[in-house]
């Protein structure tokens, strides 16, 4: 049966029998329906009836959905009962609001998009088991919001969080949470922020590359750099009340991360931790030239987990 066909049943069935606020709408690039109106795109890969597990994916800062698709298309041939659903963050690229992208008005709005998009999908597939999955600013999101015990995944999967604000200067911390009072929504670019330069990948200027995706956003809003940056500094305390599986993929040459730091980031997990070291990786682990080990890894974590 063709995926956006059997897309389209299986939500008609979900709509039908769910009194929820939230729901799946049966369209073309399909989206998700948050319990305040706002309708987000997702994508997703490898589509089941009746998966074995489900990915939810959330993805970086000025990134969208579809920065999963070496995971999801490998899929289909290393991990047949696993489908893979990614959002499209509010407050980014794809926002269908042009006035909001860049900005965040309080980072419960992520969180809580989070757990009612994990509810419909548990709906969706009950029998599933589901693993969150966040790369850099989506790895803080889906951390915060599993340590609020309010929807608990089966298993967490880290790509390339940060940390620690360390390889940021303490005068522009300061500055950033000045500027965040005085003027939440004025706004600053990235590429300002990293003096012009960031290397995401091996050998590539990130902004170069950047400039050319449909959902590229020039500035964000000092409060939602505050956010982040105030999500940053609690994913330590955060991580002490996860008891799940966490499986930490980073890379050696991030210049976001430093591999120490991360290492003593993964000893406050209560549960078992896997973390896997991408020595000569930078930050987007699934387009780096470790892509293809990163990928291997976190299939086999799934695995072994038992999910």
């Amino acid at each position: 049966m063709n995926h956006g066909v059997l897309l389209a049943i299986i939500t008609a069935l979900l709509v039908s029998c769910s009194g929820s606020a939230q729901e799946l709408l049966p369209v073309t690039p399909p989206k998700f329906a948050a319990s305040d109106g706002k309708e987000l795109p997702i994508r997703y890969w490898n589509l089941k009836e009746k998966p074995r597990r489900v990915i939810i994916g959330l993805h970086g800062i000025s990134g969208a959905a579809k920065d999963f698709e070496n995971l999801g298309k490998k899929l289909q041939e290393d991990s047949t009962r696993t489908t893979l659903y990614a959002l499209n963050l509010r407050g980014q690229g794809l926002d269908p609001a042009p006035g909001e992208r860049g900005d965040i008005e309080d980072e419960d709005l992520w969180k809580r998009d989070l757990r009612e998009f994990h509810e419909v999908i548990q709906q969706r597939h009950p029998e599933a088991s589901i693993v969150w999955m966040g790369e850099s600013m989506g790895a803080l999101i889906a951390l915060h919001t599993a340590a609020g015990g309010e929807t608990q995944p089966r298993g967490l999967i880290l790509a390339s969080p940060i940390v620690s604000l360390d390889k940021v200067p303490r005068k522009q911390q300061t500055l950033l949470r000045s500027a965040a009072k005085i003027c939440p929504i004025c706004r600053v670019s990235l590429k300002t922020l990293a003096g012009g330069s960031f290397e995401a990948i091996s050998g590539g200027n990130h902004f170069d590359q950047a400039e050319k995706n449909p959902y590229q956003i020039e500035e964000f809003t000092f409060r939602l750099l505050d956010t982040v940056g105030s999500l940053v500094t609690r994913m330590p305390e955060q991580a002490r009340q996860i008891a799940l599986p966490v499986l930490i993929l980073h890379g050696g040459q991030d210049p976001l991360s430093n591999p120490e730091k991360v290492k003593q980031f993964a000893d406050n997990f209560e549960g078992p931790v896997e973390r896997v070291l991408a020595p000569e990786s930078h930050h987007l682990l699934f387009y780096d030239i470790s892509r293809t080990t990163m990928i291997h890894k976190t299939l086999q974590w799934l695995d072994q987990a038992n999910f």
